[in-house]
This record gives structure tokens, C-alpha cells and sequence, in this order.
């Protein structure tokens, strides 16, 4: 998407210690050892693909989208693994809302 690790981190709302826990993780299923290869062995394995969205059309889309699910990550211990499960759940619904944003975004420009 275009964004460096600290706005994702940010946007996640991590402290470092914990983003660095969550990288290691992927890097460790993914395989790989760093940012730039996990991004491309994600692209090659077809977990994610390359979308067309301008930045400031998802910086909208997932600002709405958290603040209407925050309520859902308040509800949860700031610590426990039931926070990481919804944070996780949220994260699939935002991934259906984008498809579904960039699918009606196709359909308008054909």
C-alpha cells in the first residue's frame, strides 16, 4: 500500500516492542528475514495482491472503518489474546471492505 513500517505501526496502534513481536512472526511463516521480502513473498504467494487505491481513498476507508469498530477493541484486556483475536477479525473484515471498495471503484471507471 505504499506505507513505511512506523504508519503501520502507528496505524495499528503498536508500541515497537509489539510490532517487532508481530514481524517476527510473519517473518518466521513467511519464511523470510526482513520487511522487503516478506512484502514480496506475500505478493508471490498471492496473500496479497497489488490493489489501485490512492492513498488518501484508504487513509478514508480505514479511518472510518476503525472508528466504527472501536468500541469492539475497547471491550477487550489491552493484553490478553482476546484483543489479538478481534484486532485479527477486524483486520479480515477491513481486507473484505477493501475488495469490496475496489471492486465498486472498478466498476464505476468501466
Amino acid at each position: 500500500m505504499g506505507l513505511g513500517c512506523e504508519d503501520i505501526r502507528k496505524l495499528l496502534d503498536l508500541n515497537d516492542e509489539a510490532y517487532a513481536v508481530l514481524c517476527e512472526d510473519l517473518f518466521m511463516k513467511l519464511g523470510v528475514s526482513n520487511h522487503y521480502t516478506a512484502v514480496n513473498t506475500a505478493f508471490k504467494k498471492n496473500y496479497i495482491d497489488r490493489k489501485e487505491f490512492c492513498s488518501e481513498d484508504i487513509k478514508s476507508v480505514a479511518l472510518q472503518f476503525v472508528h466504527d469498530r472501536l468500541e469492539k477493541l475497547k471491550q477487550s484486556d489491552q493484553y490478553s489474546k482476546h484483543l489479538l483475536w478481534n484486532l485479527y477479525d477486524i483486520l479480515l473484515e477491513f481486507h473484505l471492505k477493501l475488495e469490496n471498495y475496489s471492486t465498486k471503484k472498478r466498476k464505476v471507471i468501466i
